[in-house]
Protein backbone atom coordinates (compact mmCIF):
# COMPACT_ATOMS: atom_id res chain seq x y z
CA UNK A 1 0.00 0.00 0.00
CA UNK A 2 1.18 3.51 -0.90
CA UNK A 3 0.08 5.71 2.38
CA UNK A 4 -1.51 8.45 0.74
CA UNK A 5 -4.85 8.85 -2.02
CA UNK A 6 -3.21 9.18 -5.54
CA UNK A 7 -6.50 10.88 -6.35
CA UNK A 8 -5.29 13.19 -3.75
CA UNK A 9 -1.97 13.89 -5.52
CA UNK A 10 -3.58 14.02 -9.00
CA UNK A 11 -5.10 17.04 -7.63
CA UNK A 12 -2.51 18.31 -5.63
CA UNK A 13 -0.01 18.49 -8.44
CA UNK A 14 -2.43 19.02 -11.65
CA UNK A 15 -5.40 21.38 -10.10
CA UNK A 16 -3.42 22.83 -7.35
CA UNK A 17 0.41 23.43 -9.01
CA UNK A 18 1.86 22.20 -5.70
CA UNK A 19 4.30 20.22 -6.92
CA UNK A 20 5.89 22.62 -9.18
CA UNK A 21 6.28 25.21 -6.20
CA UNK A 22 9.89 25.45 -6.35
CA UNK A 23 10.72 23.93 -9.12
CA UNK A 24 12.35 26.78 -11.56
CA UNK A 25 10.25 27.84 -14.59
CA UNK A 26 13.09 27.03 -16.76
CA UNK A 27 11.65 23.33 -15.70
CA UNK A 28 8.08 23.98 -15.92
CA UNK A 29 8.08 24.83 -12.42
CA UNK A 30 6.33 27.84 -10.76
CA UNK A 31 10.01 29.29 -9.40
CA UNK A 32 8.53 30.14 -5.78
CA UNK A 33 11.14 29.96 -3.23
CA UNK A 34 11.16 27.93 0.44
CA UNK A 35 9.44 30.87 2.37
CA UNK A 36 6.26 29.87 0.25
CA UNK A 37 6.71 25.94 0.77
CA UNK A 38 6.98 26.99 4.33
CA UNK A 39 4.03 28.14 4.31
CA UNK A 40 2.11 25.66 2.45
CA UNK A 41 3.90 23.02 4.52
CA UNK A 42 2.76 24.52 7.40
CA UNK A 43 -0.79 24.36 6.26
CA UNK A 44 -0.37 20.50 5.35
CA UNK A 45 0.91 19.60 8.58
CA UNK A 46 -2.34 21.28 10.52
CA UNK A 47 -4.46 18.94 8.28
CA UNK A 48 -2.62 15.61 8.18
CA UNK A 49 -1.95 15.77 4.57
CA UNK A 50 -0.21 11.95 3.84
CA UNK A 51 1.38 12.39 0.59
CA UNK A 52 4.67 12.31 -0.73
CA UNK A 53 4.81 15.63 -0.74
CA UNK A 54 7.45 16.77 1.44
CA UNK A 55 9.79 13.75 0.34
CA UNK A 56 9.13 15.12 -3.36
CA UNK A 57 8.97 18.78 -3.42
CA UNK A 58 11.01 19.57 0.29
CA UNK A 59 13.72 16.86 -0.55
CA UNK A 60 13.86 15.47 -3.94
CA UNK A 61 13.13 18.52 -5.80
CA UNK A 62 15.79 20.96 -3.46
CA UNK A 63 18.33 17.98 -4.13
CA UNK A 64 18.21 17.98 -7.80
CA UNK A 65 17.92 21.48 -7.71
CA UNK A 66 21.42 21.89 -5.64
CA UNK A 67 23.44 18.72 -6.60
CA UNK A 68 22.00 17.57 -10.36
CA UNK A 69 23.30 18.36 -13.19
CA UNK A 70 21.64 20.17 -16.03
CA UNK A 71 20.58 16.90 -18.11
CA UNK A 72 19.01 15.50 -15.05
CA UNK A 73 17.61 18.57 -13.78
CA UNK A 74 15.78 18.85 -17.57
CA UNK A 75 15.21 14.93 -16.93
CA UNK A 76 13.35 15.08 -13.58
CA UNK A 77 12.47 17.95 -12.77
CA UNK A 78 9.07 18.47 -15.34
CA UNK A 79 7.93 15.21 -14.49
CA UNK A 80 8.19 16.84 -10.43
CA UNK A 81 7.14 19.73 -11.11
CA UNK A 82 3.67 17.81 -12.57
CA UNK A 83 3.50 15.38 -10.24
CA UNK A 84 4.21 12.73 -12.45
CA UNK A 85 7.12 11.67 -10.38
CA UNK A 86 7.95 11.18 -6.62
CA UNK A 87 10.96 11.68 -5.41
CA UNK A 88 12.87 11.30 -1.87
CA UNK A 89 16.33 11.62 -0.46
CA UNK A 90 18.54 8.98 1.03
CA UNK A 91 20.96 11.04 3.37
CA UNK A 92 20.90 10.67 7.12
CA UNK A 93 23.48 7.16 8.16
CA UNK A 94 22.05 4.36 9.89
CA UNK A 95 23.13 6.28 13.51
CA UNK A 96 20.15 8.86 11.72
CA UNK A 97 22.49 11.56 12.17
CA UNK A 98 21.49 14.01 9.04
CA UNK A 99 24.95 16.02 8.56
CA UNK A 100 26.94 15.39 5.32
CA UNK A 101 29.86 14.37 6.83
CA UNK A 102 28.24 12.11 8.46
CA UNK A 103 27.29 10.35 5.15
CA UNK A 104 29.01 6.57 5.54
CA UNK A 105 27.27 4.83 2.96
CA UNK A 106 29.56 4.09 -0.83
CA UNK A 107 29.19 3.87 -4.42
CA UNK A 108 31.86 2.06 -6.20
CA UNK A 109 32.21 1.18 -10.20
CA UNK A 110 31.50 -2.43 -11.26
CA UNK A 111 31.84 -4.09 -14.30
CA UNK A 112 29.31 -1.84 -16.30
CA UNK A 113 27.60 -0.87 -13.42
CA UNK A 114 27.99 0.80 -9.88
CA UNK A 115 27.38 -0.93 -6.58
CA UNK A 116 25.87 1.12 -3.57
CA UNK A 117 26.80 0.01 -0.51
CA UNK A 118 25.44 1.66 3.04
CA UNK A 119 22.08 1.80 5.47
CA UNK A 120 20.18 4.56 5.61
CA UNK A 121 17.38 5.58 8.11
CA UNK A 122 14.60 8.03 7.55
CA UNK A 123 14.16 7.65 4.20
CA UNK A 124 10.68 9.25 3.63
CA UNK A 125 8.14 8.08 1.41
CA UNK A 126 11.34 5.51 0.07
CA UNK A 127 8.44 2.29 -0.20
CA UNK A 128 6.69 4.75 -3.34
CA UNK A 129 8.78 6.85 -4.64
CA UNK A 130 10.45 6.55 -8.79
CA UNK A 131 13.14 8.37 -8.23
CA UNK A 132 15.69 7.69 -4.91
CA UNK A 133 17.90 10.42 -4.65
CA UNK A 134 21.07 8.82 -2.56
CA UNK A 135 24.07 10.58 -0.53
CA UNK A 136 26.98 8.74 -1.29
CA UNK A 137 30.62 9.49 0.30
CA UNK A 138 32.62 8.62 -2.46
CA UNK A 139 35.74 10.41 -3.17
CA UNK A 140 35.95 8.88 -7.09
CA UNK A 141 32.41 10.15 -7.94
CA UNK A 142 32.86 13.82 -9.33
CA UNK A 143 29.22 15.30 -10.09
CA UNK A 144 26.07 12.72 -10.23
CA UNK A 145 25.78 9.24 -11.58
CA UNK A 146 22.50 7.80 -12.49
CA UNK A 147 21.73 3.95 -12.67
CA UNK A 148 18.92 2.17 -11.51
CA UNK A 149 18.69 -0.49 -9.02
CA UNK A 150 16.47 -4.10 -8.30
CA UNK A 151 13.92 -3.15 -5.79
CA UNK A 152 10.54 -4.27 -6.02
CA UNK A 153 9.33 -1.03 -7.66
CA UNK A 154 12.67 -0.77 -9.82
CA UNK A 155 13.11 3.01 -8.81
CA UNK A 156 15.63 5.13 -11.07
CA UNK A 157 18.78 6.20 -8.39
CA UNK A 158 20.50 9.28 -8.26
CA UNK A 159 23.66 9.12 -6.43
CA UNK A 160 25.29 12.65 -5.23
CA UNK A 161 28.33 12.95 -3.18
CA UNK A 162 28.06 13.30 0.82
CA UNK A 163 29.36 17.01 0.64
CA UNK A 164 26.49 18.37 -1.54
CA UNK A 165 28.92 20.26 -3.56
CA UNK A 166 28.40 23.92 -4.70
CA UNK A 167 28.18 25.05 -8.17
CA UNK A 168 28.61 28.89 -9.13
CA UNK A 169 24.96 30.21 -8.75
CA UNK A 170 23.99 27.41 -5.80
CA UNK A 171 25.33 28.78 -3.36
CA UNK A 172 22.50 30.20 -1.32
CA UNK A 173 20.69 27.02 -2.45
CA UNK A 174 23.37 24.31 -1.02
CA UNK A 175 23.98 26.24 2.22
CA UNK A 176 20.33 26.48 2.67
CA UNK A 177 19.55 22.60 1.99
CA UNK A 178 23.09 21.68 4.36
CA UNK A 179 21.38 23.92 7.15
CA UNK A 180 18.31 21.86 6.94
CA UNK A 181 19.90 18.64 6.41
CA UNK A 182 22.01 19.35 9.67
CA UNK A 183 18.95 20.04 12.08
CA UNK A 184 16.03 17.47 10.35
CA UNK A 185 13.44 19.78 9.92
CA UNK A 186 12.51 22.45 7.93
CA UNK A 187 11.35 25.27 10.76
CA UNK A 188 11.99 28.38 10.83
CA UNK A 189 13.07 28.25 7.16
Amino acid sequence: ELGYDTELWREMASELGWTAMIVPEEYEGLGLGCVELVALLEVMGESLVCAPFFSTVALGAQALLVAGNDDQKRAHLPALAEGELRATLAVADAAGDWSPEAVTATCERRGDGFALDGRFRYVVDGHSVDLLIVAVSAAQISGLLETVIDRQLAARVIVIPGGLEEKPGNEKSANRLRELLRRGRLDDA
